[in-house]
């Protein structure tokens, strides 16, 4: 479908006018509503496999807002480290890793232990590990990932798999991290 044959339609009567207002005006609760469901049905997914974890999330500004993340940890890490999935620039670019608290160093083992399942992983800014998303999309806000979110149990799935895999290939060397801080 073109821009300028929705355009046509759109101008054809009133009544098309006013249906394409009303659409407009209910995208923006219609992608939150879509964030929230699979957020929280990831948060699900990842709970049942990492026991003595939590999650923090903000799934009303998953899109709304220009950076927002998910971000799950140990109870034990307490904000220090988070396996995270963010949305940046309102979900243009999905992003992933483990991020944490900007008043640490970044922990090149960390990085290191992520390479043999994510190659490109690196050091970014308050990121041990970060990765764009390639798998099942890098841009979320399209119509149609959009759809596969809503719809897809494989789209849940590369997204949870991703996310699962960082947090057992870290885990253990954020916990002796968190170990050897607290010794000091």
């Amino acid at each position: 479908m073109s821009v300028s044959s929705i355009q046509e339609f759109i101008l054809q009567n009133e009544q098309n006018f006013r249906t394409a207002a009303a659409v407009a005006g209910a995208w923006p609760s219609v992608r939150a509503q879509v964030a929230r469901d699979f957020l929280q049905r990831l948060g699900a997914k990842l709970l049942l496999n990492l026991d003595g974890w939590k999650i923090d999330a903000t799934p009303d500004e998953f899109f709304a807002g220009r950076w927002a993340r998910f971000w799950i940890e140990k109870n034990t890490w307490s904000g220090a480290y988070g396996v995270t999935l963010g949305a940046w620039e309102h979900g243009r670019k999905m992003v992933f890793g483990i991020e944490g608290d900007k008043k640490r160093p970044l922990s090149s083992e960390i990085v290191a232990a992520m390479k043999p399942h994510f190659p490109v992983a690196k050091p970014y800014d308050s990121w041990d590990a970060f990765l764009e998303m390639r798998n099942p999309a890098f841009d979320w806000t399209q119509p149609e990932i959009l759809w596969r979110m809503h719809t897809e149990e494989a789209f849940l799935d590369a997204v949870a798999e991703q996310m699962l895999t960082v947090a057992k290939a870290t885990e253990s060397i954020i916990d002796r991290l968190l170990q050897m801080k607290k010794s000091e």
